[in-house]
């Protein structure tokens, strides 16, 4: 039988938040596309932070935020029903040292109403990854004294 992949959607308001004053207003007019644009276009290396990595994916109906976020593998086993065998499962990668393994997301973002969607398996479910990357990539009006805040 066919395993059965879940995902999970969520949506979120996309506001800016005063680090002053607990005060928030909305996100209003921004291009998206532009600016995942100018992700996709950096190098390798910048588009990762604390162990996230972050990819654009254009030239769809709405920009998408990729994201990867690595997790230590180092206890995981495989177990094997048709070899009645339980194995290390990370042996194999672990040996090479070539890439990590992550959990997935991705959020969409639909500017017109300051949402944003995001689409996870069984991991990655936090807007954390999605806060690092906009204050980081795309600091609110090169204000420092703001913070995107999605809820």
């Amino acid at each position: 039988m066919p395993k059965t992949i879940q995902r999970t959607v969520a949506f979120y308001w996309l506001r800016l938040r005063s680090r002053e004053a607990v005060s928030y207003r909305p996100v209003e007019d921004v291009d998206w596309e532009s600016r995942l644009a100018d992700l996709d276009s950096m190098k390798w290396q910048e588009k990762a932070i604390d162990g996230i990595r972050y990819d654009a994916i254009l030239g769809k109906e709405y920009p998408i935020l990729s994201v990867s976020e690595q997790f230590d593998p180092t206890f995981m086993q495989y177990i094997d029903r048709e070899n009645e065998r339980v194995t290390d499962y990370m042996d194999n990668y672990l040996a090479g040292e070539r890439g990590d393994l992550a959990k997935s997301s991705a959020f969409a973002f639909f500017p017109e109403y300051a949402l944003i969607g995001r689409i996870s398996g069984s991991a990655g479910k936090s807007p954390e990854p999605l806060k690092k990357a906009l204050d980081h990539y795309w600091s609110p009006g090169g204000n420092s004294n703001g913070t995107y805040s999605p809820w």
